[in-house]
Order: C-alpha cells, then structure tokens, then sequence
C-alpha cells in the first residue's frame, strides 16, 4: 500500500472548479490592486513620513492582504492510501462455434476464417497483457476449452446461438479476483429472445472490460419467416378468457405487410396486419380469446408469407366445466377484508377456501366455507399446487420468508394464480426491490423509513389506547401503514384504461351489455407499470404527479404458465354495503375474478415442450408431462399415416422426453394418450427448406458488439491489438482519502492576526490614528 500526499487549492464562489493557475492569477491581480492601494495610501498621508516608516506600513499591509488572499484561497492537503499497482487477470477467450459462424459461403469461406486470422495477428499481444488465457466454446450451452485450436474445431453447426447466456456465465464463473477481460469471437447473432437493452446495463457493472473479434463472409440474406413460439393454454375453465401468444421472426430484404389471422374453425377471431422492416425482425404478438362452454376448441394461426409455403400454427384447447375450486386466503394483517371475501366465496358452491393468517396475529379459523386451515403459508410450490388461486391480503414482505417468496413464484410460473390485495402505501411498498416483485405486473415505490413508520404506528397506537382499546400485537399490525392510506371522503367508482372494460370481469352473462363498475374507498400508490402488464381499472380523476399517468386499481400479468394480480384498492366491502341488498354485481364481478385468475387443477397430459415448426432434417426435442402412475404414449400422425414415437423418462418425476425426426414435409400432428386420461395434442409444421433458426444469413450485428464494448470500457478489435493492452499495470485503487485545511492551524491565524496588529501599533507609536 502506498501514501501520496499532495497540497491541493480549493477555490471558492465563482472561482469554484477553476484550474490553480486561473486561481492565482486572480489573486495576484487582487494582491496587485492591495499593493497599490496600500502604496497610495501611504504615499499621500496627513503629514509628511519618513521612508523608513512608510515602507515599514507598507510591506505589512501587503503581507496582510497576501495572507487574507491565500486564506480564502482554501490551501488544502490530501493523503491519499493506494493499493499497489497489479498487473491484470486472466483474459478469457469465447469462442462462438454456432452454425452462423461455421457456414461457408460461395467462396468456401465461414465467419470463423476471418475470426481466426484478426486472432493471430492480436495474439501475442494478449499473452503479453493478461497473466492467462482461458479458452471456452459455446453455441447453445457454453464449456471449457483446453487451447485456441480445440475451442475453434469443437463446432458442428449448432442451430442456437445464446451468446448473452455465454457472457453471463463467462462473468458468473471468474476466478478470484475476476477476469482481467472477455474476448469474445462471435457475429453477435442471439437466439436466445433475451433483450439486448437489458443485458447491456448489467455487463457495464460488472466492470470487466468486454472485447469482440467479429467474423464477415459473403453469405447473402435471403427473406424467410417462421414462427419461432405460439403458445396456448392446453385447458381452461368455461366463460373464462386466456391469451393466445406468438412471436414471429422473419427477414425481409425491403419493408412488406404480411396479414395474419387467429381463426377457431370457421369463425375468425383475429386478424391483424404485420408490418415488416427491412432487415430482422422479432414480432410478438398476443390476442385474448374467451371459452365458452365445455368441449375442445381447434385454434389456427395463419401467415400470408407466400402462397407456396404460408405459416401456419394449430392448438387444441380443452375448455372444462370444474366442479371445485380451491382457494387459499393468506392475510398478514388484521383487517375487514377476509370476512367480506369468505362471505363472497360462502355463495358459490364451487369454492373452497382454505384461509391462513399470519402466526403473529394469533387467529385460526376452521368452519363454514373456510373449511381448512393451515398454520402458515406453504413454503413450496408442491404444496401450492392443489390451489387454483392464491390471494394475499395486507401482507408485508417482511413477512414472507425467502423460501414462501420463490414457492409462489414457481407456483405461478407453473400455471397457478396469485391475486395480490395491498390498500396500503406500507404494505405495497414493503415488496420494493424484493424477489417476489419480478412475478408481479406492478413496480412499488421503495418503503419510508423505519422511524418514520414507527411514529405512525405509536401515534395511532395511542390513539386507540384513549379509546380504551388493547396494545396486543395484533392491534400493532392493523395499526401498521393506517396513516398513509389515501382515504377519500365517499366512494370511487373504477375507470376503465380504454373507456369500456376489456374483460367479461367487468359483465354479467345472462346481460352482456350491462357492466359492473366497483366502487373503493381507499387505495395505495404503486411507483409504475411493467411493459407485460395489462392495466384493467385506473383511477377516475387521481394522476401520479411525475409521469401524469392515472393511478393503477388493478393490473394482471402473465408470468410463465400462470398469471400474477395486484389490486390496489380496500376488499371493496363498502362498495357492497352500498349496493340494494338483492345485487349480486360485487360476488359476480369477485367470482369471475377468481376464475379468471386461477389455473385449472385437474391432472392431464400435456406437452411442456412442442415447437411450432422444424424441417425435414432436424430433429425435434419434445418435452411431457403426465399424471403420477400414467403410462404415456405418443403417436406421429399425418396424412400419409401414423407411427410411435419412443419416450425416455426423463430425472423428474411424471416426464418424458421424446427425439422424433419427421419422415416427411407437412402437418404433422402428434397425440399423447394414456388409459384413463383425456389426450393432449401438438402440431408441428416440417418444412422442406433449410431454414436456419440461429439466423446464418444474417449480417454480423457490428452496431450491437460495438455497443456491447463500449459500455463496459472495451472495443470491438480490428486490425490492430487495443491500446489498453499495451499497458503493463493497471491503475492503482484509492483505499482513503483524509482532507486537512491548512488555513485553519494557529501559526497561520497567528502571522494575520499578528501583521494587522503589528500595523495597527506602528501607526499608534507614529500618531498616525
């Protein structure tokens, strides 16, 4: 460790930033202008001085005014404590062995040709500047390489290039100390569908320096389409509404409009036109759909590319008429909306409730609709899964261990549904910043701080001992957050983002043309809207005063195979009490709530892994599951007839894994049965031409490496080895810093003091006051 210490100018008012030089510059013309104004001073004086006297007055005036200037002139020194200068890491060197790197083009040559020798001419260099080279190779899945040559040679064409997934786990996977930088070999083409806008921040702050050799051939783009994902449920509950998903690539050599239509055998559901720009594009597109009455729907996407080969994705949906559903009510805080929510649940048959309050409240309750009870919440997604619905009421994170948090998130990502009732700022804002919040269509705003909180609760706490009330803990958890609730003076009505609801939530089926408005009293503040999310209710009038958008009442999201809720308002129990006592609007509008929200618990089949299309060529990884002591079995059946397809089970329990390769181009449609169970089914379109997922045809992404680079202090490497190679150490650390003014000692107060008083007592001594 090593100590420099320094004597620094702190120049103040509009001098402040200015270089030393502009500083003293300054002061000297100051010191200048004192001089000869002390000089004049004493030059013209009431009688004549001796020169011995006036020079005497003059030399301490000026050595006055001299150390008043460098007083002000904020003399400072600075002991700084440095790390001691160390040479670099390890450099590591990713090698992308993809199919777009390994393609050759019309003169035999791939992208890896060129990669190889921008390589050899910068690789001296790089022994030189880093303590290690460490190879890997990567496609789809990353691994170590043993040299240069071995991690050039070990591709084979993989059709997948995850090249944001490989720099992650290059970073996540660094020795001690971390890599001294990433070289990375690569056209910059991801199959990944991860966002190049979120990766970017991310790789900056891990502060190790990225740098890209990219290989160019002459391979030409040709236009092609393909739906890389279409997704649908494989069942859903009758008058229930559900999204239909896809996302279409495709790359076009000039902008075109290519129609796409969502039909249910002859009844068009959707239509919409896609709008191409020259060059790649990733579409997603979403559309809601409603099932009516039970029986199975046969869904078909459909793209006009051209009349010779048009897209083309099916999906067969089972709508169901469930008998039971089952709720589970978990409520971190006392309150009234547990008793209004359980008298809704008491008016269908259909539900069963299963309530939970949170230990600390002291309250169990085992009778009427509320027929079960547990004593916590389940801290596995195991134990959620005989759940339709999850809803929490007034629950603060704090509340929730790490490991109830990442139950419901595999809860939801595995098909269920969470509703989330947060009418408080502080229980709203005790999920900021925490894991459980990415599952959730809403961003909070951070929480206030603990002594404010505390005031709030001691205050209202003494309020309600006055009344004669308790001081259980209880009291304390309702009192919690009671402060920082908006309140309003009379109830709200609910508006709507696009004027009329776009759920049959808001409707009654036997009067489609009525619609149920809800009606709260207060409400919390969320901080924003995630871009997945779908806002269902806003507030009528309230706008948040940074963005002026409305305040959100309720918003939903999808998150994985489930759906996450959060509504911002009271449990809309006054909204009740003020309806006439034979509306039914508020347990329609909460029972078409929950069955919206909640997943269906009836064990089926169903292919976990299908693609929408594949060619002649390849083949083609499925993924089942099915119920515990089910034996599957698939078939592959197209026009020309049908064959089995071997399944493997696979290391979880109740999944199979099947490789099939088609025999031929067409729809092929493969069904899995098993004794007892109702069958699932997948389409798959085999296409005669070589597509190539991992896009080979595409042109090295130069823009985005570049980018990638200079966020993180690197280069995209041409010709020439970078500069900061060339470097033999790097830069000390700072460890502290201590500031010291010098102007504020004694001996420095002392020579001002002691000039102006020696001043002031030679002209008393000369009778010049």
């Amino acid at each position: 460790m090593d100590t420099i210490t320094q004597q620094e100018w702190a120049f103040g008012g509009f001098l402040e930033g200015s270089s030393p030089m502009t500083g003293f510059i300054f002061i000297a013309a100051l010191l200048l202008g004192a001089a000869g104004i002390a000089w004049m001073s004493y030059r013209h004086t009431l009688h004549a001085l001796p020169a011995l006297q006036r020079h005497s007055l003059f030399v301490l005036r000026t050595i006055f005014c001299l150390l008043l200037l460098l007083c002000l002139a904020n003399p400072i020194r600075t002991e700084r404590k440095l790390t001691e200068p160390s040479g670099p890491g390890p450099l590591a060197v990713l090698v992308d062995h993809s199919h777009s790197m390994t393609r050759t083009d019309n003169r035999g040559r791939s992208r890896m040709d060129e990669a190889k020798r921008t390589w050899h001419t910068i690789r001296q260099d790089a022994e030189a500047a880093f303590s290690k080279l460490h190879f890997h190779g990567f496609a789809e899945k990353i691994s170590p390489m043993k040299d240069w040559e071995s991690a050039t040679s070990a591709g084979s064409g993989d059709d997948k290039t995850h090249l944001f997934n490989a720099l992650d786990e290059i970073l996540n996977s660094a020795p001690a100390g971390g890599y001294g930088a990433i070289l990375c070999i690569t056209d910059g083409i991801d199959t990944s569908q991860i966002s190049a806008n979120q990766s970017i921040p991310r790789f900056g702050e891990s502060r190790t320096p990225l740098y890209f050799i990219s290989g160019n051939n002459r391979s030409r783009p040709e236009n092609f389409l393909t739906i890389r994902e279409s997704r649908a449920p494989d069942q859903i509950r009758k008058n229930s509404d559900f999204n239909h998903h896809a996302v279409i690539e495709a790359f076009s050599t000039q902008a075109q409009e290519v129609p796409m239509e969502l039909w249910q055998g002859d009844k068009l559901l959707a239509r919409e036109t896609l709008n191409l720009q020259q060059g790649h594009n990733v579409v997603p597109w979403s559309t809601r759909v409603t099932a009516h009455t039970p029986g199975d729907m046969m869904l078909e996407l459909r793209l006009a590319w051209n009349k010779e080969t048009p897209r083309i994705a099916r999906h067969h949906v089972k709508v169901v008429e469930e008998t039971e559903f089952n709720i589970l009510y978990y409520q971190g805080a006392l309150n009234w909306g547990f008793r209004y929510v359980s008298n809704v649940v008491k008016r269908d048959p259909g539900f069963r409730l299963t309530a939970v309050f949170n230990p600390a409240a002291g309250v169990k309750i085992s009778s009427g609709a509320e027929s079960n009870s547990m004593d916590d919440l389940p801290a596995t997604a195991s134990a959620l899964a005989p759940f339709n619905l999850v809803i929490l009421e007034n629950v603060f994170a704090n509340q929730l261990s790490k490991a109830q948090q990442q139950a419901l998130s595999d809860y939801v990502k595995s098909g269920g549904g969470v509703l989330f009732l947060l009418p408080e700022n502080e229980a709203a804002q005790a999920f900021s910043g925490q894991a459980i919040e990415e599952m959730l269509p809403v961003v909070f705003a951070p929480p206030q701080s603990r002594q404010y909180r505390d005031m709030q609760a001691e205050r209202f706490q003494h309020m309600m001992m006055q009344e004669g009330g308790s001081s259980s803990h209880a009291e304390q958890l309702f009192a919690l957050g009671d402060e920082n609730t908006p309140r309003l003076e009379s109830l709200v009505e609910f508006a709507f983002p696009d004027e009329k609801p776009r759920l049959n939530l808001f409707t009654v089926t036997d009067a489609p043309d009525k619609i149920i408005t809800p009606a709260f009293s207060s409400y919390a503040l969320v901080k924003s809207v995630k871009p997945a999310a779908d806002v269902l209710a806003i507030h009528p009038t309230a706008r948040d005063e940074s963005t002026g958008q409305p305040h959100v009442l309720l918003a939903v999201q999808p998150y994985g195979d489930g759906r996450s809720g959060v509504l911002t308002t009271d449990p809309l129990w006054r909204w009740r009490m003020s309806l006439p006592s034979d509306s039914r609007d508020a347990e329609i509008f909460w029972q078409q709530l929950f069955h919206w929200l909640g997943k269906s618990t009836e064990s089926t089949l169903r292919f976990t892994r299908s693609p929408v299309e594949a060619t002649k060529s390849q083949s083609v990884s499925l993924q089942i599951a099915a119920p515990e002591n089910a034996s599957p079995r698939l078939t592959a059946k197209s026009a020309a007839g049908e064959t089995e397809v071997a399944l493997t089970p696979a290391g979880e329990p109740n999944r199979w894994t099947a490789d099939w390769k088609a025999a031929h181009t067409g729809l092929w449609e493969l069904q899995l049965t098993a004794e007892g169970h109702a069958p699932a089914t997948a389409f798959i379109s085999i296409l005669e031409e070589q597509t190539s997922p991992d896009l080979a045809d595409l042109p090295t992404a130069t823009d985005l490496l570049k980018t990638l680079a200079s966020s993180t202090g690197g280069e995209l490497i041409g010709t020439a080895p970078p500069r900061s190679w060339r470097e033999e150490t790097r830069e000390p650390e700072v460890i502290s810093e201590t500031r010291t003014l010098l102007w504020n000692s004694w001996p420095w107060l002392m020579a001002i003091l002691g000039t102006f008083s020696a001043e002031l007592l030679l002209r008393r001594k000369w009778k010049l006051l």
